[in-house]
């Protein structure tokens, strides 16, 4: 008998609340919210690398300026911190596709240089912190975000890299020709150096 009184209250209170047209406009509406969630994208564990999934944000676009072991300065898109306290530099291109360049790797790794010898920038730490061996390049491409684990170069490529440069600069040294005429295409250097002028 309990059980018939119950079924029968609670087709009462359905019926009673069916012909209530707050209560239809608020159910149509909550229908409406969780289809709309449950069709959303959900992130997946490939949307995020799982190096920084636990990885707090400890810097955005700030300047690094350090004088050792040579002058550089840059501003990383981000930089996260591991729970092992390691720094990782993360640097966001947008592209066509997902490729990383010569270029990135370059910037990464000076990024590295940086963060493990900076006095201070609002770093956390003193000089000598810890940086991971690796960077992220973030691509934003036309199909979506895209990151790319990248291994990153020694404080003593970085510091070969900025002498050879300013070797190049002076005049001190050649550059080399390209191994295919296609990499001169947009070098800024094209005019004026001899191997890649074109002729």
């Amino acid at each position: 008998m309990n059980g018939e009184w119950l079924l029968s209250l609670l087709l009462g209170l359905i019926v009673k609340a069916l012909s209530n047209p707050v209560f239809l406009v608020c159910f149509a509406v909550g229908i409406a919210v969780w289809e709309i969630l449950r069709r959303r994208p959900r992130r997946q564990q490939g949307d995020y690398p799982a190096e920084l999934a636990r990885a707090k944000l400890v810097m955005s676009e700030q300047d690094i300026l350090a004088d050792v072991p040579i002058p550089l300065a840059g501003r990383p898109d981000e930089v996260y911190r591991q729970s092992s306290g390691h720094l990782v530099p993360v640097e966001t291109k947008t592209r066509n596709r997902a490729k990383v360049h010569r270029e990135d790797l370059i910037q990464l790794s000076v990024y590295r240089v940086l963060l493990q010898r900076a006095k201070h920038n609002g770093l956390p730490g003193r000089p000598g912190r810890p940086v991971a061996g690796y960077g992220f390049v973030r691509i934003v491409t036309p199909s979506g975000v895209r990151w790319r684990r990248v291994v990153l170069m020694s404080e003593a490529e970085v510091v070969q890299l900025y002498e050879r440069r300013i070797a190049l600069e002076s005049g001190r040294v050649c550059p080399t020709v390209a191994k295919h005429p296609a990499l001169c295409q947009r070098c800024a250097y094209r005019d004026t150096c001899g191997p890649g002028r074109p002729g």
